[in-house]
C-alpha cells in the first residue's frame, strides 16, 4: 500500500479468471495507491478465486453476503476508500470481467492525477466489432442524455472511470444500486458543473460479452427512468464541459 496515487475500485460479481490478471498488474504498479475488490454475492463457489487474491500486494476485499447491484458494490467500496483514503487524489473504477485492460486503468489513473477535479471517462470504440445490442444500448442513452442534459458523452456505460475525491460524498448518496448508478454519476456532473474528461481506451468483448450481468431489458428500463426522472426535475442546467483528454 502506497502514499500516493490513486485507489483502484473493482465491483464484482462471479467474475473470471482475467480479474486475477488484472489485480496482479494493478497492484504491483507504483501509480496505484491501493487496490479495493467488493465481491457482491459471488457465491461459495467464488470464495476460492477471491481468497486466492491474498497473494498479491494487499488488496482489500470486500463481501456482500448477497447479489446487490453495481452500484450498490461501488458505493460500498466508495465508502471504504473515503474512510481509508480521505486524502487521496481519488478513485479509478474498473470491471471484472476482462474488459479493461491494467495498461488502460493506469491510463485512467494518470488522467486523474493530471485532472483532479474532472470525472475522467474510458471511452471505447463502438465499430462493428461491438455486439449490437451493446452499440444499440449507447446509442439509446448517449441520445436521451443529450436531450435532457445538452451534453454529449460518446460512452455513458463505460465501467472504467476516474472519480474525483471531492465528488464521492455526493455518489455515496445516490438512490441507485444498478448499472443506472453509472447513469446517475453522469448525471450528478451536469448538475455539479464537474468537468467530464473523455479517455480513449481499447475495445474488449469477449465472446460477444456473455459474461455480462447487464439485463438489456430491465436495465435499459431502469436507466431509461433515472433519465427521464432527470429531465422532469432539472428545468435550468448550468452548462458543464466535456473534454476530449490526451493526458
Amino acid at each position: 500500500m502506497r502514499n500516493e496515487g490513486a485507489v483502484v475500485l473493482i465491483p464484482a460479481y462471479r467474475p473470471s479468471e482475467a480479474l486475477t490478471e488484472l489485480l496482479k498488474s494493478l497492484t504491483a504498479s507504483r501509480l496505484v495507491r491501493a487496490v479495493v475488490v467488493v465481491d457482491d454475492g459471488s457465491g461459495p463457489e467464488f470464495h476460492s478465486l477471491f481468497d486466492s487474491f491474498s497473494e498479491f500486494d494487499e488488496p482489500l476485499i470486500i463481501r456482500h453476503r448477497e447479489n446487490l447491484g453495481k452500484g450498490a458494490a461501488l458505493k460500498t467500496g466508495l465508502g471504504h476508500i473515503a474512510r481509508l483514503f480521505p486524502d487521496g487524489i481519488g478513485v479509478v473504477t474498473a470491471d471484472a470481467d476482462g474488459q479493461h485492460t491494467a495498461r488502460d486503468t493506469l491510463g485512467i489513473v494518470k488522467a486523474l492525477g493530471n485532472r483532479p477535479g474532472a470525472l475522467i471517462l474510458g471511452v471505447r470504440s463502438f465499430g462493428r466489432k461491438v455486439p449490437f445490442r451493446c452499440r444499440i444500448g449507447n446509442l439509446v442513452v448517449v441520445n436521451l442524455l443529450s436531450l435532457m442534459t445538452g451534453r454529449r458523452i460518446t460512452d455513458t456505460q463505460t465501467g472504467l472511470r476516474g472519480i474525483p475525491m471531492s465528488f464521492v460524498a455526493d455518489l455515496l448518496d445516490s438512490p441507485c444500486d444498478g448499472y443506472e448508478f453509472e447513469t446517475d454519476m453522469l448525471l450528478q456532473c451536469v448538475r455539479k458543473n464537474i468537468e467530464i474528461c473523455e479517455v480513449k481506451i481499447e475495445t474488449i468483448y469477449i465472446d460477444g460479452n456473455c459474461s455480462s450481468h447487464f439485463d438489456p431489458v430491465l436495465d435499459s428500463v431502469r436507466i431509461c427512468r433515472v433519465l427521464l426522472r432527470f429531465g422532469a426535475l432539472s428545468r435550468r442546467l448550468r452548462p458543464s464541459s466535456t473534454a476530449r483528454c490526451s493526458c
